[in-house]
């Protein structure tokens, strides 16, 4: 094998100085020589500049997780060129800015909005990153339907006496969803010989009542609905 070998030269400047033409004496090859050699090295610096990248954690569109939005992880990077440097990076929504930092985790209301994030070098550069960002409820509320008697206990049957219907309806997103459409129907079992009594002037039938069908549904702000039934069983 053959190995060359030669004297290595140290050449420095300051930024933005440019050597050319410089000789590097008794540089000797094996097999040769380097003497006299010339050659230009600019050490000038790129022009500055700065760029910034935006990256959502999850994604740009996410489901709501606590009620009215939810906490989002957003990062920011920056390639910075030349002699910039990084003075801070702001996040806006909406035209408001909410957050200063490359790495924050802003609480984002539900609905679809306009997310830039500003990076500033200390010469006052400037290079945004703006994307959209959506938080949606697709999640439907939870119903429950419970009969209370006088004592304030959940019941399934009862034998006589008021009880009371209660509607227990809960959403992640929405604090207060609402309970609409209620409705109670009769149950009547009937077996073979039972007797359907006619009143003949006001038209009304009289059945055994057996149980009670309640049935209702919750509707949240975002329109998500649920239904839910129960049935009190009357002894």
């Amino acid at each position: 094998d053959e190995y060359q070998a030669f004297v290595a030269w140290k050449i420095s400047g300051t930024d933005t100085t440019t050597l050319s033409n410089i000789s590097l004496p008794e540089n000797k090859l094996i097999g040769g020589s380097l003497d006299g050699a010339k050659i230009a090295i600019n050490l000038e610096s790129p022009a500055s500049s700065i760029t910034v990248t935006v990256n959502v954690a999850n994604g740009n569109t996410q489901e709501c997780a606590q009620t009215g939005g939810t906490v989002v992880t957003l990062n920011a990077t920056t390639t910075l060129t030349g002699i910039a440097i990084l003075d801070r990076i702001d996040w806006d929504l909406d035209g408001t800015i909410i957050a200063q930092g490359a790495s924050v985790s802003p609480f984002i209301s539900l609905g679809t909005h306009t997310l830039t994030a500003t990076a500033t070098t200390t010469a006052g550069l400037v290079n945004t990153d703006t994307l959209t960002l959506t938080i949606q409820d697709t999640t439907a509320p939870s119903l429950t339907i419970s009969f209370i008697d006088s004592l304030g206990n959940a019941v399934s049957n009862a034998a006589n006496g008021d009880i009371q219907l209660s509607f227990t309806a809960t959403d992640i997103c929405d604090q207060a969803p609402a309970v609409i459409n209620g409705s109670a129907i009769p149950i009547t079992n009937v077996v073979d010989g039972d007797v359907i009594s006619i009143d003949g002037v006001t038209g009304d039938v009289r059945l055994p009542t057996t149980g009670v069908e309640v049935r209702a549904t919750s509707i949240d702000a975002s329109g998500r609905t649920s239904n839910a039934r129960s049935v009190l069983s009357i002894q």
